[in-house]
């Protein structure tokens, strides 16, 4: 029994300690306008949402706003507010200190992205369609695997996004 507790301890440090890698730069002018969550990790957060979309304006160099719309579950929600940049872009923080990373980005044509939070495990894949390629999200689940989110097939969210407000943000 003894021996058990410190290698549990050990466990729940790992499962919590993501840091996610974010890529090298990111040019927020191709990251404005609307975009789709369409698979949200963990899956018990964000079970019965039919909509989610994220908006994000460019304010300033180091400043972008994101305008959250969430439909379903009995929680919809709608929110603004700011988010400052740092490291060439790829790393914003939010008004309560949480940072979230750019881990990948369509380098082709802007069409898919994924970003995770530093230490909460919370992790969205984005598209600029209410849909994405089946291919596109494994790779993304992959990536976030190699970065220590145990993100899977059967434990994040594929919200529908049946949207019937969030489309005009």
């Amino acid at each position: 029994m003894k021996a058990t507790i410190p290698v549990l301890m050990v466990l729940v440090a790992i499962t919590f300690a993501q840091k996610p890698i974010p890529i090298p730069s990111l040019n927020l002018n191709k990251i404005q306008g609307l975009w789709y969550v369409v698979a949200a990790y963990p899956s018990y957060e964000n079970v019965g949402i039919d909509c989610f979309t994220m908006s994000f304006t460019l304010v300033s160099n180091d400043t972008i706003n994101l305008a959250l719309v969430q439909e379903g579950n009995d929680n919809s929600l709608n929110s603004t507010f700011n988010l400052d940049v740092i490291n060439s872009g790829s790393v914003w923080i939010g008004p309560t200190g949480k940072a979230i990373a750019w881990i990948s980005f369509d380098p082709i044509n802007g069409a898919w992205g994924t970003f995770a939070s530093y230490g909460t495990g919370n992790a969205v894949i984005l598209s600029r369609s209410p849909s994405l390629n089946f291919s596109i999200i494994a790779s993304q689940l992959a990536l976030l695997q190699s970065e220590g989110y145990q993100a899977n097939l059967t434990n994040t969210y594929f919200v529908p996004n049946n949207c019937t407000m969030g489309e005009f943000i």
